[in-house]
C-alpha cells in the first residue's frame, strides 16, 4: 500500500508539471540579425518589386535563395517572392525573308515596291526589287531588306540578333556593316550604327563570327548595308533570334584575373549562388587567342567534368580590332570552374584576361504589408526559407487584371558588421513527450504491483 501512495504522488506530479510547462518559442526576426540591409525606395501599391543589384547577388550565401527577407517599418516580415518571368534564354530561331540590292538599286527609291494583299482579313507585305539590272551588277550586294514577319504576328516577340551564312572572295575578312529599321520603308532609324561579322583563317583553323547582337525590335523592316560597298560578299542565308518582350536582362560580373595551378590552368569560383549564363574572356590587349576546355564541379574535392570548348580572342585586322562573343554556359550552377588551354600554351601575367561572367537579372516582388519604409535585409546562412509567401496569386490576379506592381528601387546597402545571432528553435513538444513518459511510468508501476502480487500469492505459509 505504501508503494502505491507514492507511486500516486509521482504520477501527480508529473502530470502537472507537464500541463505547466511551456515551449521553448523562436525569438523575433530582425533586419540586424542579417549581415546586409537596405532601405526601398518609392511605390505607392499594394503589390511592388525590386531588381536585386549584383551586391545584394553577392551578399546571399544560401542556394535556396532562403535568406532574404522584407520588413515593415514595425519589423514585421512581410510576403516576397522570387519573380519567374521569361528567362532571356528562352528564344526562338527564324529564318528571315531578305532582298538583296546593289548600290544603284539601293539609291533608286522606286527599285523597291510594296505589295498589300488581303486575304481573309489578313495583310501580307511583300517586298519587290528590280531586277531588270544585268546579272554582273549584281555581284557586288550592297544592302538588305529584311522583313520581321513574326513581331507582326506575335508582338510579345522581339527580333534581338541577325546570325548570317555567307560566301566571301577572300580566306580572312572582317566586314563592318550598319543596320536601320523602318515600318514603311520610307522613314529610316538607325539601329545599330557599327557592327561586324568576321571569317578568319589560320594554319590552325577558322574563326567565323556570324552573329550580329542589336537593340531588340519590333519593326516592319531591318536595312543591314555594308559599309564598304565593294567586298564583292554574297549573303545565303539570314536568321533571327527572337526573345519574348519583357525578357530578364544580363548582369555582368568581373571575376578578375584567373589563378594559375602547377599544371597551368585557369581557375575561378562562382561569387553568387545564382547560376552563371556567359563567360567571356577580355584579353588585356589586341593579338590574343585563348582556346582549349572548359571543366567545372560543384565542390571543392569533387571530380572535374569536362563542359565545352572554348575560344576566346581579340584580334586586329585592316585596322579593325575584332573581339569574340561571350559563349554560352550549359552547367552554370555549378562553383568550381577550370580552363585547360590547348596544346599546353602559356601565357605570361601580363596577358592573363580579365573573367567576365553573366546571370539573369532577378526580381522580387513584395506585399507592402505595414508601413513604411521597407527594408531589404539579406545573408544568414542558417534561416530557414520561406515556404509559401502566398504571392503567386497575386501576380496571376494582377497579370489578369492588365496591372503591374510598382517598380522600387533599393538604397545604400549597409553591411552589419556583428549580426545579432539568430537560430532557429522549432517548439519542443513537452506535452506529447511528458504523456508518453507518464504512459511508460503508468506500465512500469503495474508491472511492479501484478509481480508483487504474483510474489505474495506464490509465498508458502510458515510451519
Amino acid at each position: 500500500m505504501r508503494f502505491k501512495g507514492f507511486f500516486r504522488v509521482i504520477l501527480l506530479l508529473i502530470f502537472s508539471a507537464v500541463l505547466q510547462a511551456e515551449p521553448l518559442s523562436t525569438p523575433k526576426l530582425m533586419p540586424d540579425h542579417f549581415s546586409f540591409k537596405a532601405p526601398l525606395m518609392g511605390g505607392s501599391s499594394s503589390l511592388r518589386q525590386v531588381v536585386l543589384p549584383p551586391a545584394v547577388l553577392e551578399g546571399m550565401k544560401r542556394d535556396d535563395l532562403g535568406d532574404l527577407r522584407i520588413f515593415s517599418a514595425e519589423g514585421q516580415v512581410v510576403p516576397h517572392q522570387f519573380i519567374n518571368t521569361v528567362q532571356e534564354d528562352r528564344s526562338e530561331k527564324v529564318t528571315l525573308v531578305f532582298y538583296p540590292l546593289t548600290q544603284a538599286q539601293a539609291a533608286d527609291d522606286a527599285s523597291i515596291r510594296i505589295n498589300v494583299q488581303q486575304y481573309r482579313g489578313r495583310k501580307q507585305i511583300e517586298v519587290e526589287t528590280d531586277k531588270s539590272q544585268p546579272t554582273s551588277a549584281l555581284t557586288h550586294e550592297f544592302q538588305y531588306i529584311i522583313e520581321n514577319r513574326l513581331s507582326q504576328k506575335k508582338l510579345e516577340k522581339q527580333l534581338c540578333q541577325l546570325i548570317l551564312d555567307w560566301d566571301q572572295p577572300k580566306p580572312s575578312m572582317i566586314l563592318p556593316l550598319k543596320i536601320e529599321v523602318s515600318d514603311n520603308l520610307q522613314q529610316w532609324s538607325v539601329l545599330s550604327a557599327r557592327k561586324s561579322i568576321s571569317k578568319l583563317k589560320d594554319s590552325r583553323s577558322q574563326l567565323i563570327r556570324a552573329q550580329i547582337e542589336m537593340p531588340c525590335t519590333t519593326k516592319h523592316y531591318l536595312r543591314l548595308q555594308w559599309l564598304d560597298p565593294q567586298q564583292g560578299v554574297k549573303v545565303k542565308q539570314i536568321t533571327g533570334r527572337y526573345h519574348q518582350a519583357g525578357s530578364k536582362k544580363m548582369q555582368w560580373h568581373q571575376l578578375g584575373q584567373p589563378s594559375v595551378n602547377e599544371r597551368g590552368d585557369w581557375l575561378f569560383e562562382k561569387q553568387t549562388v545564382f547560376p552563371l549564363n556567359h563567360l567571356r574572356l577580355k584579353a588585356p590587349f589586341h593579338g590574343l587567342l585563348y582556346q582549349g576546355e572548359l571543366f567545372s564541379k560543384k565542390t571543392a574535392k569533387g571530380p572535374w567534368i569536362r563542359r565545352q570548348s572554348l575560344i576566346q580572342y581579340r584580334l586586329k585586322m585592316e585596322n579593325t580590332v575584332l573581339e569574340s562573343d561571350p559563349i554560352r554556359l550549359f552547367s552554370g550552377n555549378d562553383h568550381y570552374w577550370k580552363i585547360k588551354l590547348a596544346d599546353n600554351i602559356r601565357f605570361t601575367p601580363s596577358q592573363y584576361p580579365e573573367i567576365y561572367v553573366s546571370q539573369q537579372q532577378q526580381q522580387v516582388m513584395y506585399l507592402a504589408q505595414g508601413t513604411a519604409p521597407f527594408t531589404l535585409a539579406y545573408g544568414h546562412t542558417k534561416i530557414e526559407p520561406v515556404k509559401d509567401s502566398g504571392i503567386y496569386p497575386l501576380m496571376n490576379k494582377l497579370k489578369t487584371m492588365g496591372g503591374r506592381a510598382d517598380q522600387v528601387t533599393l538604397g545604400a546597402v549597409e553591411k552589419i558588421n556583428q549580426p545579432i545571432k539568430w537560430e532557429f528553435k522549432p517548439d519542443f513538444p513537452w506535452k506529447v513527450i511528458g504523456l508518453w513518459l507518464i504512459l511508460l511510468l503508468g506500465l512500469l508501476v503495474m508491472g511492479y504491483m501484478a509481480y508483487s502480487l504474483h510474489q505474495q500469492m506464490n509465498k508458502k505459509p510458515k510451519a
